[in-house]
């Protein structure tokens, strides 16, 4: 369940999976950044491909970020960013380690980390969307070595060959498509 609402002139979303979250204003971005500083609020949500990200200035204040329709690539470097939600299919680009260096959450579609997230050294929890069929499973795409926790959602898996490498504490399938065959199990 989630909800929009408006507090003191800004736009608020808020979901049982992820918290409150102030919708970035990229009408007005220095009232935006006054609000976010005053009001200590640590979690935001960029939504809009305009967004100017050198306009953007949080002083390290956010913990959690949400994302939809923005380039990882113009993302500027969130030092303090623990929480990273990807909410749509319109994201363009691969995240990052050097962009999210501290983050410990991620949920977000295959198409946007291919390249794999093993960089990312802290990364304890992933949410995986659509991620693509492939005979040899895991094998090809490496995680980060810190995940403890994998969820794979909306995917079309053949094996879960190569998840045996990592020390998963909670493993959860989600509407995915027909696994032929569990080996790590």
């Amino acid at each position: 369940m989630s909800a929009y609402f408006e507090k003191n002139g800004f736009q608020f979303f808020k979901s049982i999976d992820y918290g409150e979250f102030i919708i970035y204003d990229i009408d007005n971005p220095k009232e935006c950044n006054k609000y976010i500083k005053k009001y200590k609020i640590g979690n935001v949500w960029l939504n809009n491909p305009s967004i100017k990200f050198d306009s953007i200035n949080f002083e390290n204040r956010i913990t959690s970020l949400m994302v939809s329709g923005v380039d990882f690539e113009k993302l500027p470097i969130f030092d303090n960013v623990k929480t990273l939600v990807g909410m749509s299919s319109n994201l363009v680009g691969n995240i990052t380690a050097e962009k999210f260096p501290m983050l410990e959450y991620l949920s977000i579609d295959y198409k946007n980390c291919k390249q794999g997230l093993s960089d990312f050294k802290n990364l304890q929890s992933l949410k995986l969307r659509d991620f693509v069929k492939s005979k040899n499973g895991f094998l090809n795409f490496k995680l980060s070595p810190s995940i403890k926790h994998l969820d794979i959602i909306v995917s079309d898996i053949d094996n879960l060959l190569g998840l045996e490498q990592y020390n998963l504490e909670l493993f959860y399938l989600f509407g995915c498509a027909f696994i032929v065959h569990l080996i790590f199990l």
